[in-house]
């Protein structure tokens, strides 16, 4: 008897000496923004310097979200962004969000593995969600029962797939 609990016991033990080593997913971030209309950036393989419209190098694959607008893409106007390596982070306006993350079909879905922007409409309930499956980071926008658009960040073949109903794409800045 004191033999086989001495076996479990040690066997608890190693089990519990492994557990800080395991590497479980970054949890995900989701916010709603308030926004119907916005812009997706959709850089796959990152980008130099756009000084025209006010943007600096970011050389890894990323996204970036922001509100519609005529003039460029001012701080002002950021809702969201998300890089392959995992870092995301969402404007201060923003309110943090838990549960109900964007899902189900695209409608009419396209898409897209070169840089693009988007002008996209949302609806009024949308999430922006950041999180990881595998050894990529996902971006959805949408509600829970219909996504507009849904980036999968990797360091190498990101893709975007957006509705055409909802989205129109255009050239990225340059």
């Amino acid at each position: 008897m004191r033999r086989t609990l001495l076996i479990g016991v040690s066997a608890l033990a190693l089990a519990l000496a492994g557990a800080p080593a395991t590497r479980s997913a970054t949890p995900p971030k989701q916010a709603a923004c308030g926004q119907t209309l916005v812009i997706i950036l959709f850089w796959p393989h990152g980008h130099g310097s756009i000084p025209s419209v006010g943007l600096t190098a970011d050389r890894k694959p990323h996204l970036e979200v922001y509100k519609y607008g005529t003039h460029g893409y001012p701080r002002k106007n950021f809702l969201a962004y998300a890089n392959a390596s995992g870092k995301g982070r969402f404007a201060a306006g923003c309110e943090t969000r838990i549960g109900g993350f964007p899902s189900g079909a695209i409608l009419r879905r396209l898409t897209a593995r070169k840089a693009r922007a988007f002008s996209c409409r949302l609806p009024a309930d949308a999430r922006i969600s950041i999180r990881q499956i595998k050894r990529t980071y996902q971006v959805d926008l949408g509600t829970s029962s219909s996504r507009v658009a849904s980036a999968k960040l990797r360091n190498s073949g990101s893709v975007l797939d957006f509705s055409r109903s909802s989205c129109n794409p255009g050239k990225p800045p340059s």
